[in-house]
């Protein structure tokens, strides 16, 4: 990684984030956020909890009609509304790891609740769950007795085709 810094910015300690603002638009919501907010703010908290927990998956229409597609949400759905797996997590027994793992997905997760993007262009995910998603996939591991098979393998079965449909709307709407 810091070969790589080196490489890009002449610096291995620099992670460009100082460049952000400085992209030739302007006008990006990103650059926007940056220049006006900064990298972390309070600002952030309400639209990363919706997009993290409750943004369903979103085409916006065009057309004088409002009938053609017109572009996925950049911003992505939430992790529950494209991955509603997850949630069997709920269903982990409380032991020490599953406890520590929840604890480190808190410690990771909050500050990325106030962080200028979720991972922006990702279409079904929030890019920055990745940090922590690992996890959450270990605690799943736990709470996945047979009992909840069938709900799993219903719900993993919904995240795919969602996942179809999306590259399938991506594609249609960037030709």
């Amino acid at each position: 990684y810091l070969a790589l810094n080196y490489a890009r910015f002449g610096d291995p300690l620099d992670t460009g984030y100082a460049y952000i603002g400085a992209i030739p638009n302007p006008e990006t919501i990103l650059t926007d956020r940056i220049d006006n907010l900064g990298l972390f703010s309070a600002d952030y908290l309400l639209f990363n909890v919706f997009y993290l927990f409750f943004q369903g998956f979103h085409v916006e229409f065009a057309g004088p009609h409002l009938t053609e597609l017109g572009a996925l949400d950049g911003f992505g759905a939430s992790l529950l509304a494209a991955s509603p797996f997850v949630l069997l997590a709920i269903f982990a027994p409380w032991r020490r790891t599953v406890v520590i793992g929840a604890l480190c997905i808190a410690a990771t997760l909050g500050p990325m609740l106030l962080y200028h993007s979720n991972g922006f262009t990702q279409f079904n995910v929030q890019r920055y769950a990745l940090d922590w998603l690992p996890i959450l996939i270990f605690v799943l591991a736990l709470a996945v007795r047979p009992a909840l098979r069938p709900a799993l393998a219903v719900l993993v079965t919904y995240a795919i085709g969602l996942n179809v449909v999306t590259a399938a709307v991506a594609y249609l709407t960037s030709a």
